[in-house]
């Protein structure tokens, strides 16, 4: 952090994504698959229970849905709305 990061190099969000080092990775699916190795998601898919989730406009918003499809629950995101003052 020395010197206030002025030697740090910044390219445009073009360039960086047409550079030969840039890869798109879907995280969301390993961390959506990871939650199985905590959580016994069986016992919860035959509970019934029904689940109803607010991510309250955050990081999570995107990966609610994405885990109820993949452990098949039963779980409605109330809110997709991200607060743009979290990302400030």
């Amino acid at each position: 952090m020395e010197n206030a990061l002025k030697e740090v190099r910044r390219i445009s969000l073009k360039d960086a994504m047409s550079a030969a080092t840039t890869r798109v990775q879907r995280l969301s699916v390993g961390l959506c698959c990871g939650f199985g190795s905590v959580l016994d998601f069986e016992v919860i898919r035959g509970s019934a229970i029904r689940m109803g989730v607010d991510p309250l406009g955050g990081a999570g918003v995107h990966y609610w849905s994405r885990i109820a499809e993949v452990y098949r629950l039963q779980l409605s995101v109330v809110s997709e709305q991200v607060d743009p003052t979290l990302l400030s």
